[in-house]
């Protein structure tokens, strides 16, 4: 497996992510067995900055 992401800061406790991985698991069954994921998200922090 192999990824890689970024998450950016919006505004107070709301973030945006993307994220890649690429998964490998060979040629066992005879053919090529990769998988690509891609991802994308927001975020919401609960409780964050009240301590």
């Amino acid at each position: 497996m192999l990824g890689f992401g970024t998450e950016y800061a919006l505004q107070n406790n709301w973030t945006a992510k993307i994220e890649y991985n690429m998964m490998d698991f060979g040629n066992d069954l005879g053919t090529d067995a990769t998988v690509h994921v891609f991802k994308a998200g927001v975020n919401y922090r609960f409780g964050l900055g009240k301590y």
